[in-house]
């Protein structure tokens, strides 16, 4: 009895790490239909991927060779994600959108660069007719964030931080904006080289444009600084 019993437990044990290794498995899909099944290990400097199969053995793919990654276990590196660089889109904040250049400059530390058209809006206090003002506005940004985590529910490496960001907008209604709050990055786990930003925070307008006496008819209900709601979205694209 004894020996059946611990028969019994022996193959339930087999079974539940046969079922645990099978559902922790990475997949690799590679351009000419392949797929390669094992864990993730690293993700190297150029792209490449380090994976040990399922028979143990280690092997290198090259980035060029790899159609698709699904990363199912929690053993990968979440700091695998992102790069030195990137080159990116953005939509609203300080502009309808943009086109950004970030540096990664220490850990978690990133600097962004930005070039976007801005607008002002102007109300005249006389005929109530509204104009829109277009400028070319250079912004600046510091991102920090905290430990990258896997989110498995959602197959994604996600980041949480804060964000402190300054913008001038030129034209004959200069303004320059302060703004800071939190900020989130994204990544599908299979795009280690394409990220996704979100900034959402608070901050402030200053318009140089107010003391001048030709624009006394837009004064109305305007103040010099203006406090406000910011939000940004930003797709990066890591080299």
């Amino acid at each position: 009895m004894l020996l059946k019993t611990i028969s019994f437990i022996l193959l339930l044990s087999c079974s539940f790490i046969a079922t645990a290794q099978e559902q922790y498995e990475d997949i690799i899909y590679l351009k000419n239909d392949m797929v390669l099944r094992g864990r993730i290990l690293e993700r190297q400097s150029d792209g490449s991927v380090r994976m040990r199969q399922s028979d143990g053995r280690e092997i290198v793919v090259s980035i060029k060779e790899i159609k698709n990654v699904v990363v199912q276990g929690i053993g990968s590196n979440p700091s695998d994600y992102g790069g030195k660089t990137a080159f990116g889109i953005s939509l609203f904040g300080d502009g309808i959108f943009g086109v950004n250049f970030r540096l990664r400059a220490a850990n978690e530390l990133y600097a962004n660069l930005s070039v976007q058209p801005g607008a002002v809006v102007l109300v005249n206090d006389v005929t109530d007719e509204a104009r829109v003002e277009w400028g070319l506005g250079i912004g600046g940004e510091l991102n920090y964030f905290l430990k990258r985590k896997f989110k498995e529910s959602k197959q994604k490496v996600r980041a949480n931080g804060l964000f402190f960001r300054t913008s001038h907008n030129f034209g004959d209604f200069e303004t320059t904006r302060f703004s800071f709050g939190w900020s989130s990055e994204y990544f599908k786990l299979n795009r280690f080289k394409r990220g996704f930003l979100l900034n959402l925070g608070f901050g402030y307008t200053l318009n140089h444009w107010f003391d001048n006496p030709l624009n006394a008819v837009y004064l109305e209900g305007r103040r010099e600084l203006e406090p406000g709601l910011y939000f940004r979205l930003q797709w990066n694209f890591f080299q």
